[in-house]
């Protein structure tokens, strides 16, 4: 579904759109393209500048040595999604 959901933003004058407007119908799902949006250039490296001179965050030691991480799969017209819990 999100293959189709940006080749039908690369290419909008494809039937990607359709097909990802049915998908989206079909399986009752939000897409998730729009989650980041790109940033120009000057942003990225204004940022930086902006960050240069600022003192690094100290972590203090963390309780766990745990991380959850979240996978998606699609190998079938479906979405699953799991989580695991991982040493870090």
């Amino acid at each position: 579904m999100e293959t189709t959901e940006l080749l039908s933003r690369l290419k909008p004058s494809s039937n990607y759109k359709q097909q990802a407007e049915a998908l989206r119908e079909d399986s009752n799902i939000q897409t998730i393209v729009d989650l980041m949006q790109p940033q120009e250039a000057w942003k990225v490296c204004l940022n930086a500048l902006v960050n240069l001179h600022k003192e690094p965050q100290t972590r203090g030691k963390a309780e766990s040595e745990l991380r959850l991480a979240w996978f998606i799969t699609g190998a079938t017209r479906f979405c699953e999604v799991g989580q695991k819990v991982c040493d870090h």
